[in-house]
């Protein structure tokens, strides 16, 4: 795994060969130091949440459903 620090509004890039840019953005940080990221990829790219990933309800989402 890869750890990197980021302060407000500073970007990551994701670069993959044959692929689009993903980009990740902390767009805040609060007092309780919980962060708020924005994520920026094609829309042919799933973002789920971790915990939701074995979510029952997401077994039948396809991409045509967006």
């Amino acid at each position: 795994m890869l750890v990197l620090s980021r302060k407000k509004d500073e970007t990551i890039i994701l670069k993959g060969p044959n692929m689009e840019d993903i980009k990740i953005t902390v767009v805040r940080i609060d007092n309780k130091n919980k962060v708020r990221i924005g994520i920026e990829a094609d829309k042919r790219i799933t973002v789920i949440r971790s915990e939701l990933e074995d979510a029952p309800c997401l077994n039948n989402i396809s991409i045509e459903s967006y």
